[in-house]
């Protein structure tokens, strides 16, 4: 008899991929934007921001697989915007990690402990950076803007090398 209908049963089972040449790694996303604001200091600046809806995330297709993001103030210096003067940064966090200095190694994010589910898009809160860097000549007045970049490097290792 024509018109009748038939119907299969279809699954589909999401399978760890073991396959280090199929590997999916990529850094999808990190914080759009850090703002900072502060009065005249005499030569160095220590200042945070809270932040709210900022995060990196990673996404990984294998549960064995390590990966790690470094973070680093490019060129370690912040500029001004009126006359581009550089301004060296002398510090800079991400949440409690330092990314400038001796003794740094910048890490902001990795994979997470073997029982932690290590898959998918993993995402780690940014809720906190802070910036310290120096005005050695206090050239600095009201008004000025500075501007840098923080640059992040995925890595397939845990020590970002």
């Amino acid at each position: 008899m024509s018109g009748e209908d038939k119907e299969s049963d279809t699954s589909v089972k999401i399978i760890d991929n073991e396959d280090p040449d199929e590997r999916v790694l990529v850094l999808k996303s990190v914080p759009s934007r850090y703002d900072f604001e502060s009065t005249l200091q005499n030569g160095t600046y220590t200042l945070e921001t809270d932040l709210s809806n900022q995060n990196i995330v990673v996404f990984n297709n294998q549960v064995n697989g390590d990966w790690s993001v470094k973070a680093s103030v490019v060129g370690n210096e912040i500029t001004r915007v009126s006359d581009s003067t550089p301004y060296e940064v002398t510090s800079f966090k991400v949440n409690s990690f330092e990314i400038v200095g001796t003794g740094s190694d910048g890490i902001v994010a990795k994979a997470g402990a073997p029982d932690i589910n290590k898959v998918g898009d993993i995402s780690t809160k940014v809720t906190k950076v802070s910036i310290g860097f120096k005005d050695s000549a206090n050239s600095l007045v009201p008004d000025d803007e500075l501007t840098g970049k923080i640059n992040y490097k995925l890595f397939d290792t845990p020590d970002a090398n």
